[in-house]
């Protein structure tokens, strides 16, 4: 039997926010803490493309970092079909040692900072992990950015776990409700650094030589998805200010964490065969980082602009712009180093 409810969630023994936690979606969470029950280096589960990809949509454009799946045999995500009330297959698979992701309509859950119950909007585009029960309470592991700490209850043995009563998830329930169950392939676990793989693919699509794109669709991938980028904010006339890209700042946190993961697998492999090379790359990925995090943190501040005549403005698209363009010039550089190394 799996005891999740002894482990450690999104915060490490000396309180400090867990290093991978914080980089990876809310599913990849799901999938790291189901495979907290194996001693393995978990980054490497993580560890995926860098580079963007730009469709433009009539008249706007949705940009975001590329997702392979090239870890998809490490595990199997089953949807479960509710047949009888919902409660009670939760209740089954838990009982069973089970870790599930559950989707609800959030907004209607207290410990989350999406809680608003006046709210016409239904927000259900997540997933928390459930690890166990009660009779009257559940247990469930969130990303602590997520969670209104003066509305949220703890497990009394564990800190890093959450708990919220049965009637009140009954009542989200109602209005939205979807689980799935994950299962970790075992045979997989040795195979789990895939990091060569992951940095061939990222040259090649950097410099346009890997993917295969849809021609029907006005598409950019790597380097060309920058240079388009720059390009629209440059001619101001595409509608950029409703991209997906600007509009919230998570598609540049999840390429900034991208390359945090990718980093951490690179230290982890150390090179010895290829050190300068090796000691670079790690320098011009620090470099990458520090941009991205800039880039996040000018969307972030743009969307919380109140005076709406401000938001957006010229000071803003000339910002991003010089932002993007030093990222185009450190990535050029940290390409042909990577090439160096693999």
């Amino acid at each position: 039997m799996n005891n999740y409810l002894t482990k450690l969630y999104n915060i490490d023994a000396e309180g400090n926010y867990d290093e991978i936690s914080i980089h990876i979606n809310c599913w990849e969470q799901i999938i790291y803490n189901a495979l907290k029950n194996y001693e393995i280096e978990y980054e490497f589960a993580f560890c995926d493309q860098i580079n963007l990809y730009l469709n433009k949509i009539g008249t706007t454009f949705e940009m975001e970092c590329i997702s392979t799946n090239i870890h998809e045999d490490l595990y199997k995500v089953e949807v479960v079909e509710i047949e009888v009330d919902i409660f009670e297959t939760i209740n089954t698979l838990l009982d069973s040692g089970e870790i599930l992701g559950v989707a609800t309509a959030f907004n209607l859950l207290p410990p989350y900072i999406y809680y608003d119950e006046e709210s016409i909007e239904v927000h259900n585009k997540h997933f928390m992990t459930m690890i166990g029960r009660d009779e009257e309470e559940y247990y469930f592991v969130e990303s602590p950015l997520l969670i209104a700490k003066e509305r949220n209850t703890t497990y009394f043995e564990n800190p890093t776990i959450n708990v919220i009563k049965k009637e009140v998830l009954q009542k989200a329930f109602k209005v939205s409700s979807s689980i799935r169950r994950v299962f970790i392939n075992k045979k997989q676990l040795s195979e789990i650094d895939k990091l060569s793989d992951v940095i061939g693919m990222i040259i090649r699509d950097y410099k346009g030589e890997g993917m295969l794109l849809d021609s029907s669709k006005d598409v950019y991938v790597g380097r060309k998805a920058f240079q388009e980028f720059i390009k629209i904010l440059k001619e101001n006339k595409l509608g950029y200010t409703e991209s997906n890209f600007l509009q919230s700042h998570f598609p540049a946190h999840i390429c900034y964490s991208r390359r945090m993961l990718l980093k951490k697998c690179l230290e982890k492999s150390k090179n010895e065969k290829h050190q300068i090379s090796y000691i670079k790359c790690l320098g011009l990925l620090d470099d990458s980082i520090n941009k991205w995090s800039l880039l996040k943190r000018s969307i972030l501040k743009n969307i919380y602009i109140k005076d709406e005549t401000r938001k957006f403005g010229e000071d803003f698209r000339k910002n991003i712009i010089k932002i993007v363009e030093e990222i185009l010039i450190i990535e050029d550089e940290l390409i042909s180093c990577l090439e160096q190394l693999y």
